[in-house]
């Protein structure tokens, strides 16, 4: 009796664990890059950053910035605690979480083919900051939200970091 299956870029042949490769290779070396590559050397895609430091004069909802398709290692990260929530919708206005002023509870959302990792202090006075991210590739484009909660945190600093595949399409967008 032979057992072959697939743990985690592993093979068993029960009882022993062999390496495999990101190719589907026994004992390939070959990794994923950080633009989402088998094999690949971390220069097929840009790395495109900004940060988001407008004013919030209304409450509700505010467009950050939109991750497009194909986006990979995905950081989306708050620079100083703030009360404020950031959020995820596709581009046609579906909030995967945080949406319609229904706030998640920290987890892992699974988002346009890849995981997003969400998280959050318990309050303003827990050690930590709000983040999101996810390895990707992205299958769509998606915007990024912060919820402005209420009318005396006048400022939000924010940061938003992601790779891209194609640097023909690939952009930062963000109102100013």
């Amino acid at each position: 009796l032979f057992i072959y299956f697939l743990i985690n870029n592993a093979t068993c042949t029960c009882p022993l664990l062999q390496p495999v490769g990101c190719d589907g290779e026994l004992y390939s070396s070959k990794t994923v890059d950080r633009c989402g590559v088998c094999g690949g050397n971390g220069t097929s895609c840009q790395r495109i950053s900004g940060s988001y430091r407008k004013a919030l004069t209304q409450l509700g909802y505010v467009f950050i910035t939109n991750i497009p398709a194909g986006a990979s290692d995905i950081q989306i990260v708050e620079r100083h605690k703030t009360e404020n929530i950031l959020a995820l919708s596709d581009e046609a206005g579906y909030f995967f979480f945080n949406g319609n002023t229904v706030f998640d509870n920290p987890q892992n959302f699974h988002v346009a083919g890849t995981v997003f990792k969400y998280r959050r202090p318990s309050s303003v006075f827990s050690d930590g900051l709000e983040y999101i991210i996810a390895q990707g590739p992205t299958l769509e484009g998606l915007n990024v939200m912060v919820v402005q909660k209420h009318t005396h945190t006048n400022l939000v600093n924010r940061a938003v970091y992601y790779f891209c595949y194609n640097k023909v399409t690939c952009h930062f967008s963000t109102t100013t």
